[in-house]
């Protein structure tokens, strides 16, 4: 091969390499959410931890309903209501979001179609109200239904979301909420 066209291909190759490199990679496919099983385990104090998919839920139970902390994946919704109801017949009464990310969100509008109040960090609402993008992989996650925003939110913990500061007295209303603003999500 001659020097002009060595020349030709090595200015083609270096050229086409920034617009091959700026091409984000495809999100990863999710899991076979009908292989997935919930694990209980018994943390004391009527406070469980269940085990799924994506990040834990911590379940409290107390005499006149279930606070839980975080929700998973929608499709694991009725595994998980099904492990709740294994600990307690009390009705779920307030879901909480830890942040904005999907496997702490995701079943969010079928508990909240369910009766139960979901709570947040402001930061949280806005985000999935918005849809966010991944600033390392560029995934983009679309908008969040309106049913599946929290619909209970607090900016810090001065003033208590409504779930903790109920009409009447309750030991529901001992579990304080607050943000880490130096936290992976910081407080979204």
């Amino acid at each position: 091969m001659n020097r002009v066209g060595i020349t030709a291909v090595a200015t083609i190759m270096a050229l086409a390499g920034p617009v091959f490199a700026q091409q984000p990679p495809a999100a990863p496919p999710l899991p076979d959410f009908s292989k997935v099983e919930i694990q209980t385990t018994d943390l004391g104090d009527n406070i469980y931890m269940l085990e799924g998919q994506g990040g834990n839920i911590t379940v409290a139970v107390g005499k006149d309903g279930i606070i839980m902390v975080d929700g998973q994946y929608a499709p694991l919704h009725d595994k998980i209501k099904a492990a709740i109801e294994a600990i307690s017949n009390q009705p779920i009464k307030y879901l909480i979001n830890t942040h904005f990310h999907g496997d702490h969100t995701g079943g969010n509008e079928l508990f909240a179609t369910g009766g139960v109040t979901i709570v947040a960090q402001v930061n949280v609402k806005n985000r999935l109200a918005a849809g966010t993008s991944n600033g390392l992989t560029g995934a983009k996650t679309p908008p969040a239904p309106p049913a599946a925003l929290p619909s209970d939110t607090y900016t810090n913990f001065s003033k208590p979301p409504t779930c903790c500061r109920p009409a009447i007295p309750s030991p529901m209303a001992a579990i304080p909420i607050s943000i880490s603003p130096m936290a992976a999500t910081s407080g979204a």
